[in-house]
């Protein structure tokens, strides 16, 4: 298994490129980006990059609830992780 780049994350404006958001780490390395894809929708672009940002947070926090969960969302909660785990390079 490969390792997700740790938080806390952070959105930074200026990702080089235009209409977009980065994410960066604390070592200030880009990450993730936001685009906005239609004009006008910069609510939206700074919204999703702040769920982007928030990753790392909540992927630890899924470890650490999944067992201490109603019996039916630790299901789902394993099937979220395993589903994420799939989707590392």
């Amino acid at each position: 298994m490969s390792q997700h780049t740790p938080g806390p994350w952070r959105v930074s404006i200026g990702s080089g490129r235009p209409n977009s958001v980065g994410i960066r780490d604390g070592a200030y390395r880009l990450v993730a980006e936001a685009h906005q894809l239609t004009v006008g929708a910069y609510d939206d672009l700074d919204a999703n990059a702040s769920l982007i940002a928030k990753a790392p947070e909540m992927y630890d926090y899924l470890l650490r609830i999944g067992c201490y969960c109603p019996v039916d969302v630790q299901d789902q909660i394993r099937a979220l992780l395993r589903e994420i785990e799939r989707a590392r390079p």
